[in-house]
């Protein structure tokens, strides 16, 4: 149970600095179907259903990262040494990107760059020209799920070591429903103009993202036999 609670609260604490940067711009961007000329508010049954898109992917990747730990799964003892590597790349990324939220380093994503570019262009061109059906926002919402994105790749990590597509995918799904809030909240700031409070998250995020990338460290140093497991009552930390 531990890992899917990890997710739900890497995706909340997470999206506080990470994705309120990097998804801003998205956000402006798919919502302009549905943004009103006069007074260009969006509606929220449109930003809904982008958001449902965008969960139904991630529970999509869900599965797909399941099934692999699932078929890795007959080996887990003989792989234990390959879960605390595992572990510890997590932890690099997770304490590389809270390095990037509190502004110390460049953002992940620019070690994609092109491949970000290739996904604005072929949103731009599939965003609908004239009347916004609902199902353009689902399937716009479908592939901002498959946007490049460090913190979606880290949750999937972690997502493959549960071992089964059903954990995996509801721990997909708790981690795109973590990131709701924040979100969420963007689109009305931005159907408002008001993007400075987003500002005030970043110290904070990159402090919770740090202590997730100490978790983890412990727990493929624990994997590795160099520093004990440890339990919180029936919980295991690491």
């Amino acid at each position: 149970m531990m890992p899917v609670i990890t997710l739900l609260f890497m995706g909340l604490l997470g999206s506080l600095g990470h994705c309120v940067g990097m998804c801003t711009p998205v956000t402006l961007l798919l919502s302009r179907p549905a943004r009103r000329p006069e007074d260009g508010m969006v509606s929220r049954g449109w930003m809904a259903l982008l958001h449902l898109g965008r969960l139904s992917t991630y529970a999509l990747l869900g599965v797909l990262a399941g099934i692999l730990g699932h078929l890795l799964d007959p080996w887990r003892t003989s792989l234990q040494p390959l879960q605390g590597l595992v572990a510890l790349l997590l932890a690099s990324s997770l304490g590389y990107m809270a390095a990037a939220v509190a502004g110390w380093a460049p953002p992940v994503e620019t070690l994609w760059a092109g491949w970000t570019g290739r996904w604005g262009r072929a949103v731009r061109g599939l965003l609908p020209q004239t009347s916004a059906h609902p199902l353009h926002a689902y399937g716009l919402g479908m592939l901002w799920g498959l946007l490049p994105c460090g913190l979606v790749y880290a949750a999937l990590i972690l997502a493959a070591t549960m071992g089964h597509p059903l954990w995996a995918a509801a721990g997909m799904l708790l981690f795109g429903l973590g990131t709701l809030p924040v979100l969420a909240g963007m689109g009305w700031l931005v159907a408002r103009g008001d993007l400075q409070r987003r500002e005030r998250w970043r110290r904070a995020a990159a402090l919770l993202l740090l202590l997730f990338s100490v978790q983890m460290a412990l727990r493929g140093l624990a994997a590795w036999g160099l520093v004990p497991h440890f339990r919180l009552g029936g919980l295991m930390l690491w």
